[in-house]
C-alpha cells in the first residue's frame, strides 16, 4: 500500500475561508506519489461549538462555577472579574441560543448573506455564542478575533500545562471524541501538523500529546511560519522549545521537499536517511539537530493547491473565496519591522504566468469559485501588468484582489487595467500619514504618491484596504495624529464601498531591523522577557522625548477608530475581507445596498399627562434578566483587594439592541410591572404607596423614561410612541 500520510490544521484561523498551507502541501506530496488525507479543525471546531445545543452543557458549567464563587467568604479582583464575565455569558445564553440555528444558516445563505442588517446580526450571535462557550472554561476566549487560553503560548513550560488542563482547554474532549478516534481509524504512516500562528501552537501539542498517548508508533511533524520564525529569531534552541517529545520533528521554512523526504525515508525504513533531510530540526542525544541543509521549492514546480477533502460549503461564506499564491517572499524586504519574509529563506520567487491561469482554471473548474485572493506578501506591478492583460487575452473571468506597495506605476490608467481584468480590492501597508515615520520605517514611498494612488483607485472602482501603524519608535502624539488627520481628509476614500483599515499597536519583532539596530531607532535594552522561550516579541525601552508609551498607542487607537466611523457612511460592508470581496461582487459600487436610515423614533408624551398615563408599557420579549450578587471592595480596589457581597443587581440583555447592562431594585421592580396590561398611572399608584406620593410618582416616571430610552420597555399606543 502507498505510505499514507494525514495533514491537520489546528484552530485558530479565519473560519471564512481554507487556509492555503495543507492544500499545498497535499498537492505535491500527491505529485510525490504518496496517499494524502488533510482535515481543516479550525473550521471544524467552529462548526462544532456554533451550535445551539452546545449552549445549554455550556451554561450547566457557568451555573456550577457561579454558585462556587457565591459561597466563598470573599473574591479576588480576578475573582470579581471571572464572576462577571460568568454572569454576562448565562444572562445573554437564552436569546443567543434561540437565534443561533438561524444566524448559522444567514451566515452561508446566497441572499441573506447579502443583506447587511441580517449578516451583521448573524454574526454577532455567532461570536457571542463562541463567547459563551468559551465562558464555561474561563479565562479561555474563543471567539472569531483570538483564542486565547489560561496558559500563554510563550512558555513551553506554560504549554505543557495547557494540554493536560480540563478545566481550561476545551479542545481536549473534542479532540478526544471527534479526532482521535478517526486518527485511530485511519491508522496513517506520518502525521503532520500545520503551526502557522501562535494561536495555533496550544491547540497543535494538545492534539499531538493525545495521539502520542494513544498511538506512540505513529510518527507525527510539525511545520509552519510559526517554527520558522522561532528558527529564525535565534532563540535558544531546545528539544523542548520545539517539543521534540511529543513531534518527531519540525520542518522549517517550506515544507513541500523536505515532509516528501521525511516521508521516503520513513516509508523505506531508511531512519539514518532522516539525518540527512534538508530544512529539519531533529532531537539527537538529548539536543537539538538542524539540517545542515537549505532547500526551496520552484515555483514552478509546485502543483496546484489540492482542497479536496475540504469542506468549501461549510465555511462561513456562501461561496468559496480561495488563496492563491503568485510568488513566495518579498520583493521589498526592507521594512525595518516586518519579519515576516523570513518564513522564505530563498528570496523572491515568481511563478508563471502561464502556471498561474492553469491554477485558476483549475480552481474554477473544480470548486466552482468566482473569486481568488492573491496571499502574497506584496505582488510586482509588472507582474499584474502581465497577468491582467493574460486574464483579458484568455477570456478568463475572475475576480480577485491582492496585496500590494504604493508604486508609482499605479497610474489611473495601470488601475483600470486592473479592474477591467477583474481586480476589486487592493490591501496596502500605508503604516503612517507622517513622512518621517514612513522613511524611518523603510516603506520607500512618499505621501503624495500615496494620496495620487488612492484617488486612483477610487475613480477606477477598485476598493482599498490600509493597514496601519501606531507607536512607531520614537512616534510622537501628533505625528500619530498626522496618520488619522490624512485618512479623514480622505471622505471619498473612507465612504468608498469596500473600504477598510486597521490600526495596529507597534510590536517588536525579533530579528527585526529595528530590534538589530535599537539606537538608530531610538530605544534600548531590547530583549525577550525572561522565561518565554516561544516569544519572538520583544520588550524594549523608548528613548525619544514624547514617544509613544503603550498606554497611549491603545487608546490612541481606540479612539483614531471612533473618529473614522464618525466620518463614515454606513455602506453596509461587513468589514472583513472575505466578506467585502463577496459584497464587492455582489453590489460593485452601487448604493442599493446601503442601511436604511432608521427613522427617528417617536417621543414619548412624558409631560402629556392624560395621554401619557393612560399608556400601557411591556416588556421587549427579547429581554433577558437574570439576578446576580453586587461586590464591592473592603479597602483600595488592586488586584489584593477582597471583594465582599453587598446585595444584588439584575442583569439584562436585550438580543436585538445588544444591549447588556445592570438593574438595580427600583428599576427592576418597575420593569416587573410592565406586563403589556397596567397602564403607567397604575404602575405609579404601585410604585407610591406607603410613602411620599409626589416624590415616588416622579421617581417612577424617571424610572419608566430610563427603561424606555435603554430599549427595555415598549408602548402599546403607537399614535402617542413609536416603540424604540
Amino acid at each position: 500500500m502507498p505510505f499514507s500520510i494525514y495533514l491537520i490544521f489546528p484552530p485558530m484561523w479565519s473560519p471564512k475561508q481554507p487556509y492555503l498551507s495543507l492544500p499545498s502541501l497535499t498537492a505535491y506530496l500527491k505529485k510525490s506519489g504518496f496517499t494524502v488525507k488533510q482535515r481543516d479543525l479550525n473550521i471544524e471546531t467552529f462548526n462544532y461549538f456554533l451550535k445551539g445545543e452546545r449552549i445549554d452543557p455550556a451554561v450547566a458549567k457557568i451555573k456550577d462555577r457561579i454558585e462556587c464563587l457565591e459561597k466563598r467568604p470573599f473574591l479576588t479582583t480576578a475573582g470579581v472579574n471571572e464572576y462577571t464575565a460568568l454572569a454576562r455569558a448565562e444572562t445573554l445564553a437564552p436569546y443567543i441560543q434561540s437565534h443561533l440555528d438561524r444566524a448559522n444558516g444567514i451566515i452561508r445563505d446566497q441572499e441573506d448573506f447579502f443583506i447587511p442588517e441580517k449578516f451583521s446580526r448573524a454574526r454577532r450571535i455567532q461570536n457571542e455564542a463562541l463567547k459563551i462557550i468559551s465562558s464555561a472554561y474561563y479565562p479561555t476566549i474563543f471567539d472569531f478575533f483570538k483564542l486565547q487560553f489560561k496558559h500563554p503560548y510563550f512558555e513551553s513550560r506554560a504549554v505543557r500545562e495547557a494540554v493536560q488542563d480540563r478545566e481550561s482547554n476545551f479542545l481536549i474532549p473534542f479532540f478526544r471524541e471527534h479526532v482521535v478516534p478517526d486518527l485511530c481509524q485511519e491508522k496513517p504512516d506520518l502525521l503532520g501538523i500545520s503551526i502557522c500562528s501562535p494561536d495555533q501552537l496550544i491547540p497543535a501539542v494538545t492534539l499531538a500529546y493525545m495521539i502520542k498517548q494513544t498511538m506512540p508508533e505513529l510518527p507525527v511533524y510539525a511545520g509552519g511560519g510559526f517554527y520558522t520564525n522561532i528558527f529564525e529569531g535565534k532563540m535558544a534552541l531546545k528539544p523542548e522549545t520545539f517539543f521534540l517529545d511529543l513531534f518527531d520533528g519540525v520542518v522549517i521554512y517550506e515544507g513541500e521537499i523536505s515532509l516528501a523526504e521525511v516521508c521516503r525515508a520513513l516509508a523505506s525504513g531508511d531512519r539514518d536517511g532522516l539525518k540527512k533531510i534538508p530544512n529539519l530540526i531533529q532531537e539527537e542525544n538529548g539536543a537539538v539537530r538542524v539540517s545542515e541543509s537549505i532547500v526551496c521549492e520552484k515555483m514552478d514546480d509546485l502543483p496546484t493547491p489540492d482542497f479536496s477533502g475540504f469542506p468549501l460549503d461549510a465555511y462561513f461564506s456562501p461561496e468559496p473565496v480561495l488563496p492563491l499564491l503568485t510568488s513566495r517572499g518579498c520583493y521589498w524586504k526592507r521594512c525595518a519591522f516586518c519579519t515576516s519574509f523570513d518564513s522564505y529563506n530563498a528570496g523572491f520567487r515568481q511563478r508563471s504566468i502561464e502556471r498561474l491561469l492553469s491554477d485558476i482554471r483549475s480552481l474554477q473548474a473544480q470548486y466552482g469559485t468566482n473569486c481568488i485572493f492573491f496571499a502574497d506578501q506584496a505582488v510586482t506591478p509588472v507582474y499584474l501588468k502581465n497577468f491582467a492583460t493574460a486574464l483579458m487575452r484568455e477570456k478568463i473571468g475572475i475576480q480577485w484582489a491582492f496585496e500590494g506597495r504604493f508604486e508609482r506605476q499605479y497610474t489611473g490608467a495601470f488601475l483600470r487595467s486592473l479592474r477591467e481584468a477583474g481586480c476589486i480590492k487592493i490591501l496596502f501597508g500605508l503604516e503612517s500619514g507622517n513622512q518621517r515615520i514612513l522613511d524611518l520605517m523603510d516603506k520607500g514611498y512618499k505621501l503624495e504618491v500615496v494620496s495620487r494612488i488612492l484617488g486612483d483607485c477610487s475613480a477606477a472602482e477598485i476598493a482599498v484596504h490600509l493597514f496601519l501603524i501606531i507607536g512607531f519608535p520614537t512616534e510622537t502624539r501628533q505625528e500619530a495624529e498626522d496618520t488619522l488627520h490624512f485618512l479623514l481628509n480622505r471622505e471619498g476614500l473612507l465612504n468608498s464601498p469596500g473600504f477598510s483599515h486597521v490600526f495596529h499597536k507597534f510590536g517588536l519583532d525579533l530579528g527585526s531591523q529595528v530590534s538589530k539596530n535599537p539606537v538608530h531607532f531610538g530605544i534600548s535594552d531590547a530583549h525577550v522577557p525572561s522565561g518565554r522561550d516561544l516569544s519572538f516579541m520583544m520588550a524594549y525601552n523608548q528613548q525619544a522625548p514624547g514617544a509613544l508609551t503603550e498606554e497611549e498607542m491603545e487608546a490612541l487607537i481606540g479612539a483614531f477608530d471612533a473618529r473614522i466611523s464618525e466620518k463614515t457612511t454606513d455602506r453596509g460592508y461587513p468589514r472583513s475581507m472575505v466578506d467585502d470581496l463577496l459584497y464587492l461582487i455582489r453590489y460593485g459600487w452601487q448604493e442599493s445596498h446601503l442601511n436604511p436610515k432608521t427613522p427617528e423614533a417617536g417621543e414619548i408624551p412624558w409631560k402629556e399627562a392624560s395621554r401619557f398615563l393612560n399608556m400601557k408599557p411591556g416588556v421587549s420579549r427579547h429581554l433577558t434578566v437574570l439576578p446576580f450578587r453586587v461586590f464591592a471592595p473592603s479597602g483600595e480596589a488592586d488586584d489584593e483587594a477582597q471583594w465582599r457581597a453587598r446585595g444584588d443587581v439584575y442583569y439584562f440583555y436585550h438580543g436585538e439592541r445588544d444591549a447588556f447592562g445592570g438593574l438595580d431594585h427600583d428599576r427592576y421592580r418597575v420593569l416587573c410591572l410592565c406586563d403589556g396590561e397596567k397602564t403607567v398611572d397604575q404602575i405609579c399608584q404601585t410604585c407610591t404607596a406607603g410613602g411620599d406620593r409626589k416624590k415616588l410618582f416622579l421617581h417612577t416616571i424617571g424610572l419608566l423614561k430610563n427603561l424606555h430610552q435603554a430599549g427595555l420597555l415598549h408602548f402599546s399606543d403607537p399614535e402617542a410612541a413609536k416603540t424604540v
